[in-house]
């Protein structure tokens, strides 16, 4: 439903902060499920915990993994989000999180 302008309509405070708490409520709830998918993403680490951590394997073949099993877990329905700075934070340590555990230690000079 669409507010008519300041204007023409009297109470049009009430119209303006109804869109904020819709607002607030979507964004909120984009919020939660972005937790719970880091929360997947977590898991599908774990699961393949053995094969992250194996030195037989190809950090290539652990990067490959990580980007067909990994990343579209957390990303699916990533199009329609409406990201804040924290929310983007959030993603950018897990994906860290994820690298060091394929890459491991580095050496600093």
């Amino acid at each position: 439903m669409k507010c008519a302008s300041p204007v023409s309509l009297p109470n049009a405070r009430h119209c303006d902060t109804s869109h904020r708490l819709a607002s607030a409520t979507v964004i909120l709830h984009i919020r939660n499920l972005i937790i719970k998918k880091i929360a997947l993403g977590i898991k599908a680490y774990y699961a393949n915990l053995k094969f992250f951590k194996s030195r037989l394997v190809t950090k290539g073949s652990k990067l490959k993994l990580y980007r067909t099993v990994i990343r579209p877990t957390v990303t699916c329905a990533s199009e329609t989000w409406v990201l804040k700075e924290n929310i983007i934070q959030k993603l950018l340590v897990f994906e860290r999180k994820i690298l060091r555990g394929i890459f491991g230690p580095t050496k600093e000079n």
